[in-house]
């Protein structure tokens, strides 16, 4: 995250104005002192060390960082070199290991030098150290230098929060003076206190410097258990919500699963029920056939057998339709080059077509300019040789159906097959290319379909990155169009 530079700039300021106070005091004040002052200087640099990542809540709102008890009485106790030196030892030693970022270390350094040197510097003012309850001017000393902490303490903050959140300075000082007040109170009453004893009886901080240490300790394990903890939880809480996850996978792989199976059902269910007619009608016709043949019944025998063998041929070209829809599953194209005009002549010279042509006429038109097409022309055949299969089914004798190309939008080519017999009702047009649908709603229509030529259709424009749609008006015309690119996208020869 990029810190603005209005901030950056603000931080610079709050360290070098600490270090200039810092050398003024240095100038100032002479760094000496007994044996009994460095030993306490000691005593007060490791209880500030301890006491740096602690802090205790009073009340709601609140909370006062513990540290500042010690820095205050050192304030009291202490010339201002010697408290400055606390607060350098306290902040550059005191977050090693916490994970605080530099510039927040920078910030921290800078304004703690700022707030307890003024206020160092504003008590000897009026008083040497250290502090006594001697006179007026020593309460006059302790009330200033306090308030100088509470003001520069809270002011500073609320500077970088002011250029962080976008808001006035003023606003966000006046918002933290009432919630700071009681941290700087508990700062003072504990500091004052603490200097009041250990002024007289140096010695009576190791009753203070010892319990602590002990306290702190006990502490930072505690804080380091219940770390532990909220890892251990937080670990817990991603292994629940993970699990989760897995539980709503499987239940989704559980069904479309479901839904797999149903709809396999559905299609043996299908298949079953398109075979079982002819196949009846075979067996049947096949057992008269016989019985007619054994009573020298040739007539009536040849005609059981035309049923007999239109049956079979039922069954046949049902189980060809379908097996060239599962190939067609396995979505592998064969691709080459080729004309239109060489694709339509394939299709007419096919047996199935030449059947179809005898029943109706069918007329091959296309546009002279067509470009020609880099497909599967195996896969292309069959499916036009679908259409015209659909269209002479439901064209009336002798009629006509019109097969068609010519140049779409682009770089696409449409063909269209367009028939003049008993149409689609408009409520069935959009299941007609399901499997197993046909213009009646059942399994073989009178026209003796099974549902799978448009379907077939449909897949093989799909493979080839087109599409397919059809129109009719019932009782006149059907024309079904099929839309293919020249260069098929993204598909290679299998």
């Amino acid at each position: 995250m990029q810190v603005p530079r209005a901030v950056l700039s603000y931080v610079a300021i709050v360290l070098i104005l600490g270090i200039s106070i810092t050398i003024y005091a240095f100038a100032r004040y002479p760094l000496d002192g007994d044996l009994t002052t460095w030993l306490l200087f000691v005593a007060f640099a490791g209880l500030t060390l301890l006491t740096d990542r602690y802090g205790l809540h009073f009340a709601h709102g609140t909370h006062v960082h513990i540290d500042t008890i010690p820095l205050f009485a050192g304030v009291l106790v202490f010339s201002p070199p010697q408290i400055i030196l606390i607060v350098v030892v306290a902040r550059l030693l005191g977050r090693i290991g916490q994970g605080r970022r530099m510039l927040e270390r920078v910030f921290n350094l800078g304004q703690t030098l700022t707030y307890v040197a003024i206020s160092s510097l504003a008590l000897h003012a009026f008083v040497s150290a250290p502090w006594r309850p001697t006179s007026l001017s020593a309460w006059t000393a302790l009330l200033v230098a306090g308030t100088a902490m509470y003001l520069l303490n809270t002011g500073l903050v609320a500077g970088i929060v002011s250029l962080n959140a976008h808001v006035p300075l003023f606003r966000i000082w006046a918002a933290s003076l009432g919630p700071a007040l009681l941290e700087h109170l508990v700062m003072f009453s504990f500091g004052t206190l603490t200097v009041l004893v250990v002024v007289p009886y140096p010695w009576a901080l190791v009753f203070v410097t010892g319990p602590s240490a002990a306290v702190f300790v006990m502490l930072d394990r505690t804080l380091r258990m219940e770390a532990q903890h909220k890892q251990l939880a937080d670990q817990n809480a991603g292994l629940a919500t993970y699990l989760g996850q897995q539980a709503e996978q499987l239940r989704e792989s559980y069904q479309v699963l479901a839904r797999a199976l149903d709809t396999k059902d559905k299609l043996l269910s299908s298949i079953f029920r398109t075979l079982r007619s002819p196949l009846e009608t075979i067996a049947g016709r096949g057992a008269t056939v016989r019985h007619k043949l054994a009573a020298g019944e040739a007539n009536g025998a040849l005609a059981d057998l035309d049923v007999l063998l239109r049956n079979a041929e039922m069954a046949n070209h049902f189980v060809k339709e379908f097996v060239a829809l599962q190939v067609l599953e396995r979505r592998q194209l064969l691709l080459e080059e080729f004309t239109i005009e060489a694709l339509f002549e394939d299709v007419l010279e096919t047996p199935e077509a030449q059947v179809l042509c005898a029943e109706v006429d069918v007329y091959a038109d296309f546009a002279a300019d067509l470009p020609a097409l880099h497909a599967d022309r195996g896969r292309l055949k069959q499916m036009i040789v679908q259409l015209l299969d659909n269209a002479v089914r439901f064209s009336v004798p002798g009629g006509q159906v019109l097969l068609t190309a010519a140049r779409a939008d682009g770089d696409m080519v449409q063909i269209t097959v367009t028939d003049h017999g008993q149409g689609i009702p408009k409520a069935q047009l959009p299941q007609v290319f399901d499997w197993f649908t046909a213009v009646d709603g059942s399994g073989v229509n009178a026209s003796g379909s099974q549902g799978l030529g448009l379907a077939i259709a449909k897949r093989v424009a799909e493979l080839h990155g087109g599409g397919i749609s059809i129109e009719s008006q019932p009782g006149q015309t059907t024309t079904v169009t099929v839309t293919l690119p020249t260069q098929p996208p993204g598909i290679g020869s299998g």
